[in-house]
This record gives structure tokens, sequence and C-alpha cells, in this order.
């Protein structure tokens, strides 16, 4: 299981991050929490999907407002 959620960056207001968390049917606890874009910037990444891709994949795709 998968889920994301939006986390606002406390330097700029309107600037937040995708974050994510995957877990194991076997664990009750989170296996791995990460932010998905990596670029370091204080703007908007939001309107996250997440979608399953082929051979049991996991995708992600959102929004960027650097542009």
């Amino acid at each position: 299981m998968a889920a994301h959620w939006l986390q606002e960056k406390r330097l700029q207001h309107y600037a937040y991050d995708v974050r994510l968390a995957f877990f194991q049917r076997s664990r009750t606890h989170l296996d791995r929490l990460d932010h998905a874009a990596h670029d370091g910037t204080q703007t908007e990444h939001g309107f996250a999907s997440l979608f399953r891709c082929p051979a049991r994949a996991l995708g992600l795709a959102w929004l960027d407002g650097r542009q």
C-alpha cells in the first residue's frame, strides 16, 4: 500500500512537497518515507496522482510550480 500527501515548506508561503509512505502487509508500521521531488526549490509541487505501472510498479505524477 502507498500513500501520498502534501507538506508545506516553512521558508516560503505556498511552497510544498509531495511526501510518500509505503506500507507492507506483514508490518504494522510504514516502510519508507520520502520526498517525491528532489529539486530543492521553494515552489509548489502538488496535485499528485499515484498510478499502477507494468510489472506491479508504482508511478507518481505531480505538477511542478517552478515555471
